[in-house]
């Protein structure tokens, strides 16, 4: 049963330091939402920030020739990542969607970013004027690397940028829409400015803003694992609007799509749950049930799902053309089942009936499950050929791997293309997929729509924000777009199982009848050859 939403989140705002420390090797895992890391007065020694996801903010003071990753998922808050009277330090964010970097008084330190174009859209870098000798750098990690294992990641440098020293003001760096390249502009300060955006803002305006924060019990030098279990079970809670209030969101947006120009749809495991497919992190979701223990029994058999009510909305949409892409991290392969065209979606994180060749990226579509052949796990072969020779492999992306380019880039561009974004159930912990649907608020009257009876870290970002669940509003959507009735019940693995079906039965027929025909002409032969046998016998006696 789904809680009422509450109008504020009820977690608290704490801040976890850790630091004076020389020479050593820190990991900070699995701190929930809401909490800042400051990492302070240390000196050659690497801090790990990996898994927090809905991270509030990243602050470094003080360090010398230290290395710092953010790394998998972490979703940092919109004013994020501050550097502070730090010498020759290293840097890496990787899988990891910020807004913004300030560096005040920052020399000959490199920041290095993962290479994926959606996470770097649109990050502000602001240098303070005591900067300089510093540079940004587009890397990924070192092929045969597992970021799981490893303290200090190796990665390959694709691009380096050094920023210019600007001794008189302050200086802003942003990259690229393709990543290859660096704009440099003085910084004009916005209308509506956080603290961390004032150009006059020093080192010394930092350090009295902890020391606040420390006088007001705000700081702690660790949280225990019994509060972060609690934290996690807040996170996990589910909320539902009464029913009125979400047909009146619904007809909302409905009106959001009739004026949109481009409109993108981006789903989540929990379009899939009605379909009997658990989601991860729900409180009966694959991810819950494995941090408290429990042991699973036989998988669900993804073959025996069917498209949900949603699923066949959506599919309509784009049939008539009010929407114009989906974005779904998704394996179920339900979206193409449903309809949707190959050409109007990316599924980011692989469809489990699709596998490609290694050799010539020639995609086929299965009627079976193509990770039931599958040999390894990180090898991802299927054990059949293309027809240029090449092996084939399914197009699963595991954590630690990169989205293929091939259904990144569409993604990425229809993002920026996009007016209106419609989100569905998922709770936007994964990167890079949860950093495209923002985009659309960069267009002019750009909108953001989430849907989803978990909170989320864009709650507060979005322009409509529903609390159900997806075919509850996908229902009164259609209601209120004037389409209540369309096709929920066609299917395409279905039908291509009856396809092979067929094929199957002709050529049975076939070689069946083949079969028959020889019998038949064999037959008489047959037997006039021992008729002939028979009469010369019969003319020797």
């Amino acid at each position: 049963m789904a809680a009422p939403v509450p109008p504020e989140p009820v977690i608290p705002v704490r801040a976890i330091k850790i630091g004076r420390f020389t020479g050593a090797e820190k990991v900070i895992r699995n701190i929930r939402s809401n909490h800042h890391i400051v990492m302070h007065d240390c000196a050659d020694s690497a801090v790990v920030v990996s898994m927090n996801q809905r991270l509030r903010g990243l602050t470094v003071v003080n360090c010398v020739r230290c290395a710092v990753q953010v790394l998998d998922s972490c979703v940092i808050g919109t004013e994020a990542v501050e550097f502070v009277n730090c010498t020759d330090c290293e840097v890496f964010f990787d899988e990891t969607y910020l807004k913004t970097l300030r560096a005040i008084n920052v020399v000959n330190c490199r920041f290095k970013f993962g290479d994926s174009p959606a996470l770097l859209d649109n990050w502000d870098f602001i240098w303070n004027a005591d900067c300089h000798g510093n540079s940004i750098e587009t890397t990924e990690v070192k092929p045969g690397t597992n970021p799981n294992t490893v303290i200090r990641i190796p990665t390959v440098t694709h691009c380096a940028f050094a920023i210019p020293d600007s001794p008189d003001h302050v200086l802003v760096t942003r990259m690229t829409p393709d990543a290859s390249g660096v704009i440099n502009k003085p910084y004009a300060p916005a209308s509506v400015s956080f603290p961390m955006r004032d150009p006059a803002r020093t080192a010394d305006d930092v350090t009295r803003e902890l020391e606040q924060a420390e006088s007001n019990n705000n700081i702690v030098n660790e949280i225990s694992t019994e509060v972060l279990g609690r934290l996690y079970d807040e996170e996990l809670r589910e909320y539902l609007e009464p029913e009125e209030q979400i047909s009146a969101k619904a007809k909302q947006v409905a009106e959001y799509i009739r004026s949109a120009s481009h409109c993108v749809v981006y789903t989540g495991a929990g379009v899939s749950t009605s379909a009997s497919i658990p989601d991860y992190r729900g409180p009966e979701g694959m991810w819950t049930r494995h941090a408290r223990g429990e042991i699973f029994g036989e998988s669900p058999v993804l073959e025996d799902a069917l498209p949900t009510y949603t699923h066949y909305a959506i599919a309509e949409l784009v049939r008539t053309g009010k929407v114009k892409y989906i974005v779904s991290t998704n394996l179920d392969g339900l979206h193409r089942r449903s309809g949707v065209p190959r050409e109007a979606i990316s599924e980011l994180h692989g469809n489990c009936y699709c596998e490609v060749c290694v050799k010539c990226k020639r995609e086929y579509l299965r009627h079976f499950n193509t990770l039931h052949t599958r040999t390894d796990r990180w090898t991802h072969l299927t054990g059949r050929k293309c027809e240029c020779g090449g092996d084939l492999r399914d197009t699963i992306c595991h954590f630690t791997e990169n989205v293929f380019e091939e259904v990144m880039t569409p993604a990425v561009q229809q993002s920026r293309a996009s007016d209106l974004s419609i989100v569905l159930g998922t709770s936007m912990n994964v990167q890079p997929a949860a950093a495209l649907c923002e985009k659309a608020l960069a267009n002019p009257n750009g909108k953001l729509v989430i849907v989803n009876i978990q909170h989320t870290p864009y709650d507060k970002t979005c322009t409509c924000r529903v609390f159900a669940r997806t075919d509850d509003f996908m229902r009164q959507l259609m209601l209120h777009i004037g389409t209540p009735e369309f096709d929920t019940k066609f299917d395409l693995l279905q039908n291509m199982r009856e396809v092979v079906g067929r094929q199957l039965h002709s050529r049975t027929a076939a070689e069946r009848g083949g079969r028959v025909h020889w019998r038949a002409v064999a037959t008489p032969v047959v037997l006039a050859l021992l008729a002939l046998v028979v009469f010369a016998l019969w003319q020797c006696a």
